[in-house]
């Protein structure tokens, strides 16, 4: 008999808006999420790590759809009560809600707001292929979402869950969204992804940076990686794509003296793989991309000894055991230092949708699944 535990369908990690708050009242926020987990209970983790305020919510409608067809719809609480108050600087589970999800079908989660909030503990993305969230009303931007952070469906253990690790390159969402498509398509109900990308984030330094977004950029790597990936939820498989933001930000915004080695950053990847390794998890480390030609706080970034040290970096994670050549996949053939015109969103740095399909399209996932 198959044993039930308590997995992540979906989740999303949750950033420190301090300088783009939103203002929330009388709105109800939908959320639609692809499922590809069997279960019988639902529960959801609700944030407002980085608030100053408490998180007013009036009610969360949950329901499932299918095709167009709606399901019936109930109401998700908290210690049995329908409003639910989540405290600052708090993140915690609901109740678990009975409720019986098909492998296929949509979530739909609707979170109502009455009283007028000012909010900085937002969710965002750019690919909307896997989830997207939307207002009955115009105004915040649709772009952001907030409370909810991840969901949980009680089901059989036999399930994995990849969980992304990165800066922007990950928390985009163009390669989690493109592989969670494929692997839905291969392995229904045994696979759900996670995105734990944070945009600006570096592995070897908490955010130190005049920049107006510093905030947003987060803790180190190292620091989050441990309660991110594995104290709200199980992950399985890692896919580890950081290290670009270590050579991109000093001396543009942030400390050139936190300019790392090629050694440190290579320091910091192995004590990943050690925790990884504890926690019997699979780590599969991506060489990191290109970006000649990417300015940052008005300047260019690129130069040859970063360009070494990335080259260095890329060529020591090579002789690891479980790896993906992501810079070989989306590098120009002739000029190799620079992101291939067609994988580029714009800005010389970034992937576009293109991109994501293509490292998606690349993988043979049945060695590690």
């Amino acid at each position: 008999m198959s044993q039930l535990k308590w997995k992540a369908t979906w989740a999303s990690e949750m950033i420190h808006y301090e300088n783009q708050q939103q203002t929330f009242e009388n709105t109800t926020q939908h959320l639609l999420i692809k499922n590809n987990l069997a279960g019988n209970k639902v529960r959801l983790l609700l944030s407002n790590k980085f608030g100053t305020a408490p998180l007013v919510i009036d009610k969360i409608y949950f329901s499932t759809t299918e095709n167009s067809k709606r399901y019936f719809t109930k109401i998700i609480t908290k210690n049995q009560e329908v409003q639910i108050i989540v405290p600052p600087q708090t993140e915690f589970f609901t109740d678990e809600l009975d409720y019986e999800v098909a492998v296929g079908e949509t979530l739909l989660l609707s979170l109502s707001i009455k009283e007028q909030q000012t909010l900085n503990t937002l969710g965002t993305t750019i690919d909307t292929s896997l989830f997207t969230s939307f207002f009955d009303s115009s105004l915040p931007t649709p772009a952001f979402f907030l409370g909810i952070c991840q969901v949980d469906i009680l089901t059989e253990n036999h399930s994995k869950t990849i969980s992304f690790f990165g800066d922007s390159l990950t928390h985009q969402g163009f390669m989690s969204s493109a592989i969670a498509t494929q692997l839905y398509k291969q392995y229904p109900g045994k696979i759900s992804v996670c995105n734990a990308g944070i945009s600006g984030n570096r592995l070897l330094h908490t955010t130190n940076s005049t920049s107006r977004y510093a905030t947003t950029f987060g803790v180190a790597g190292l620091d989050r990686f441990q309660d991110d990936l594995f104290n709200d939820h199980s992950t399985d498989i890692i896919f580890f794509l950081e290290g670009t933001n270590d050579l991109v930000h000093p001396g543009n915004g942030s400390p050139l003296t936190e300019l790392p080695t090629s050694q440190d950053l290579i320091d910091g990847i192995k004590k990943v793989q050690i925790i990884a390794e504890k926690q019997d998890c699979l780590l599969i480390i991506c060489t990191l991309p290109p970006f000649k030609g990417y300015t940052n706080e008005g300047n260019l970034v690129w130069n040859s000894k970063i360009e070494t040290t990335r080259q260095e970096v890329n060529q020591w994670i090579l002789q690891q055991e479980n790896v993906i050549d992501v810079d070989k996949l989306v590098a120009s053939h002739t000029q190799p230092t620079h992101l291939a015109q067609k994988a580029d969103c714009g800005d010389h740095l970034h992937f576009n949708q293109y991109a994501g399909q293509l490292i998606a399209e690349s993988i043979d996932w049945s060695n590690w699944i």
